[in-house]
């Protein structure tokens, strides 16, 4: 698996050829001195500009073993510039005048050393399953890509959210846990707790008359969308992760419990599902607070530095942040009893056996 992680790199880092006629170039020196400083509208704050002197060889195009050069403007803060350094692959262009741009970086070596990195720590930790796991990811991200064809092809987004939320959560919990009675009691936790905060959601918001929501994004929607079903959609897929987590933690734990105790009672799984899920509910109900909190950490910022109190933004334009987390929340909670009480009844029938296929 080293092996090929490494020969998947290196290939990455010269897959020149998979871009057509584009012109790859790699930067070969930087100079860079003091522009000038900006100055906020208030006068407060300041940042410096500085000029990057670039010199690059051409490693792929027309031009190929050429030296080229030119300059780039960065900011301190390189919000909405680049800092380039040497070593940096680019794709560049030559305009009419004969003058270097720059397109984009070519960062894609980097993102297959990421993915490689982290399917190797998922094997070594998770050995089989990690692998399962990544593999998960994978499939689901494919489903994903697929039903935003479908909606631009005119499907209901609410129907494709409701249909993929049902293929994510079999999906991943068979791939992670297999033909088994756990992966079973997982799936019907799952369904049940997020059918149970869709219903739930779905109640509150229609009695408010939908008002007060800010969707984000839904103004650059080209084709016209009704706000409420996307909203529903974000709602519906945004807690899932979160309560697949948790129906399989107490559906895993429990399912162990009867492996080792054959003759435990009903009450005694009831008892340990309520115990194990009063753990682990309020560290998934922080995951749910960081996952929504850390998008809007830049814009935060922003709104701290320019002197808006915190509290007005977050009531006007973060409202559905608010509510996802809020949603995501009753999610986890509902799915905390659904979960070790459907996990205790199916356990305690006769022959209640963990699993089928093993896994391990």
């Amino acid at each position: 698996m080293c092996v090929f992680a490494i020969a998947a790199i290196v290939f990455t880092a010269h897959d020149y050829f998979l871009y057509g006629d584009k012109t790859i170039a790699q930067i070969t020196s930087v100079s860079e001195t003091e522009d000038h400083t900006e100055y906020s509208s208030s006068g407060e704050i300041t940042e410096t500009v500085y000029l990057q002197t670039v010199v690059c060889r051409v490693l792929y195009g027309e031009n190929e073993g050429d030296e080229i050069s030119f300059t780039n403007l960065r900011t301190e803060s390189n919000v909405f510039d680049t800092r380039y350094r040497k070593g940096d692959k680019l794709f560049v262009e030559q305009n009419d005048e004969g003058v270097w741009k720059v397109e984009n970086v070519k960062r894609d070596a980097y993102l297959v050393a990421m993915f490689a990195v982290t399917l190797l720590i998922l094997i070594l930790v998770g050995r089989k399953k990690g692998l399962l796991a990544f593999l998960s990811v994978a499939v689901n991200a494919a489903i994903f890509w697929a039903g935003l064809n479908l909606y631009v092809s005119g499907w209901n987004l609410l129907v494709i959210s409701i249909v993929s939320s049902l293929i994510f959560t079999v999906v991943c919990l068979t791939l992670i846990g297999g033909f088994s009675r756990m992966t079973l009691i997982s799936i019907i936790a799952t369904l049940v707790g997020t059918a149970a905060t869709f219903g739930i959601a779905c109640v509150v918001i229609y009695a408010c008359g939908y008002g007060g929501l800010y969707v984000e994004g839904l103004e650059y929607l080209i084709i016209a969308a009704d706000y409420r079903v996307t909203f529903l959609s974000e709602l519906l897929i945004g807690g899932l992760g979160a309560t697949m987590d948790i129906a399989m933690s107490i559906s895993s734990a429990l399912c162990e419990l009867k492996e080792k105790d054959n003759k435990i009672t009903f009450a005694a799984l009831l008892r340990s599902g309520r115990e194990i899920g009063r753990d682990i509910s309020g560290t998934m109900t922080n995951v749910l607070l960081f996952t929504y909190l850390c998008g809007g950490i830049p814009l935060m910022m922003v709104i701290v530095r320019s002197g808006v109190p915190m509290l007005e933004y977050i009531f006007s334009n973060n409202n559905l942040e608010i509510a996802r987390f809020l949603t995501g929340s009753i999610g986890i909670v509902l799915t905390v009893p659904v979960s070790y009480f459907i996990a205790s009844v199916m356990l305690s029938r006769k022959g209640g056996k963990r699993r089928a296929v093993n896994n391990r």
